[in-house]
């Protein structure tokens, strides 16, 4: 009996040794010692940095909103003062708000205010990405979940995301994830970012134009270029959209505001008479050369007509710019060979994209081939910017500039460079070569006649108040009907202020206009006053 015991007893020591040795050995398991460490924290994040976009003179283009989160903890001292405060936005509905309140679990809140007055409860003031007021969407586009999906946001995310960090709200909980009452919570708030890149943008011109746009274009857009440089200051497409209503703007097909106008490419119309004179002026055709307009023009036997069906009579090519008469161009392109001519407007740009950073380009628009110009209507309607010519308003800007810029062509460019400081720009960007497209005499001569076209001609509403200026409207035909079965035209204008040393070149195209002079010439008229007499402009602009 005795030995039964002894060996029973014996057995149970042995039992309670071996349990003792596995349950140390558990202990000190390091896959199990962190989760047991993970149950012990019970956190909340929120706030995932982001590198910044700024403008040329170093303003931040992102996170200028803010907003109010509250990260709060309901417990059955805490919850009737949730039931009664008015300051968080706690769910869109009965049900959601009981079940944040009741779960005892930590949670976030949108705050109205920078306060609750509610005990364990800590309020923050967090960065909106993309707020309700954001300048160039269509530029910067927008994030979700932290990751780019259009625009700059896009193209950069990589960049954009490097030493990201999160903010971090931290409360002590048991091993069932219950938060431990009175014990310290802790806050890791993560550091604005500075490091970011720089655009060409400046943010006061971005916001005259996109101001003045949107009153008077319910669809086109706005180029804002420096002519030296080929720097864009301002690009504006409308209608303009906000991040905050997405959905909104997807389902918004007519207008498409999601769209990126700058980039798109158009019919360009009577803007590109300006390449066509070049290329006559460039063969030893004198801006003297006169020819007959009868209001209408046969080319092997397709007729072409001017908007002046009684015609212009004899005229000049400074005469034919000012009335933008259709048959002076078309006699005039058919004096040399088109080839010339085609040369020439890509040494503009034409058929050329502009690649801003891998994968983010504007539309290379096109240019006629060979075979459409060995046709003598092909050429025809090359001459006056119709046919299959088409261009962005960026490339129609960067024509401008090589006429103000001594015939030289810029490459258009929107990256600044790059900022670990924030204070200056630490890694410009590469600068690109520009492409003389015609002499510096030709190019004096056509500044000139486009002056001429703005400040000599009554009827043409681009001619501002302040300033002198420079340029050519273009009405050009779609091929696209309305509801009525009258074709669409697109309105263009594209100039330069001041005339005698031009500062900036605008490029504006209006959809579905009545004509150029009509609805995009305006625009260029209140852009140039605007941006040349700052005093016209609202005090917050002016100043900043």
């Amino acid at each position: 009996m005795n030995k039964r015991l002894i060996l029973v007893f014996l057995s149970f020591m042995l039992t309670s040794v071996l349990l003792f040795l596995r349950v140390g050995s558990l202990s000190v398991d390091e896959p199990l010692a962190k989760t047991a460490q993970t149950q012990s924290r019970y956190t909340l994040t929120f706030n995932r940095t982001r590198r910044p976009i700024y403008d040329c003179r170093l303003n931040r283009l992102v996170d200028e909103d803010t907003r109010y989160l509250a990260a709060c903890l309901p417990t059955s001292e805490t919850l009737p003062r949730f039931l009664n405060n008015q300051t968080l936005l706690l769910g869109e509905s009965p049900e959601e708000k009981s079940a944040l309140l009741t779960s005892g679990k930590p949670f976030l809140a949108e705050s109205r205010l920078p306060q609750t007055g509610i005990p364990l409860t800590q309020v923050f003031e967090v960065p909106i990405r993309t707020g309700k007021n954001q300048l160039a969407p269509h530029i910067i586009g927008y994030t979700q979940d932290g990751e780019g999906v259009s625009g700059l946001e896009k193209a950069l995310n990589d960049y954009l995301n490097e030493d990201s960090q999160t903010s971090r709200v931290t409360y002590a909980a048991d091993g069932r994830r219950s938060v431990l009452a009175g014990a310290e919570i802790q806050t890791d708030l993560a550091p604005i970012p500075i490091a970011g890149v720089v655009l060409t943008l400046d943010n006061r011109i971005q916001e005259v134009i996109e101001r003045i746009g949107a009153k008077s274009i319910q669809r086109g857009a706005v180029i804002v270029m420096e002519p030296s440089t080929g720097k864009i200051r301002a690009a504006a497409s409308f209608p303009s959209y906000s991040a905050s209503h997405l959905t909104e703007a997807m389902q918004d097909t007519e207008n498409a505001p999601l769209l990126n106008r700058t980039f798109a490419s158009y019919c360009v119309g009577s803007t590109f008479k300006i390449a066509t004179a070049a290329a006559a002026l460039s063969q030893g055709l004198p801006a003297e050369t006169m020819f007959e307009c009868k209001g209408w023009i046969t080319v092997k036997g397709q007729t072409f007509r001017c908007h002046d069906l009684a015609g212009h009579g004899w005229i000049t090519m400074d005469d034919a710019f000012k009335v933008s008469c259709n048959p002076y161009f078309i006699q005039l392109a058919q004096q040399f060979d088109p080839q010339i001519l085609r040369n020439l407007a890509s040494d503009l740009s034409f058929g050329r994209e502009s690649e801003f950073l891998p994968g983010y380009a504007s539309s290379s628009g096109s240019l006629p081939d060979a075979e459409e110009l060995e046709r003598p209507a092909g050429t025809a309607n090359f001459s006056f910017g119709q046919g299959s010519l088409s261009a962005t308003p960026i490339q129609v800007a960067q024509m401008i500039c090589a006429v103000v810029n001594g015939g030289s062509t810029p490459a258009a460019r929107l990256i600044e460079g790059y900022t670990d400081s924030g204070q200056v720009i630490d890694e410009p960007a590469e600068e690109l070569l520009p492409v003389q497209a015609m002499t510096p005499e030709i190019a004096a001569l056509l500044q000139e006649m486009l002056t001429a076209c703005v400040m000599e001609n009554e009827n043409q509403y681009a001619k501002p108040q302040y300033v002198t200026a420079g340029g050519k409207t273009g009405t050009a035909q779609t091929g696209q009907l309305d509801e009525n079965g009258k074709e669409k035209y697109l309105g263009w204008f594209a100039g330069f202020f001041p005339a005698e040393s031009p500062r900036y070149v605008v490029s504006v195209v209006v959809e579905e206009a009545r004509s150029g002079n009509q609805d995009a010439s305006p625009v260029f008229q209140e852009i140039a006053d605007a941006l040349y007499a700052p005093v016209q402009m609202p005090a917050k602009l002016a100043n900043r």
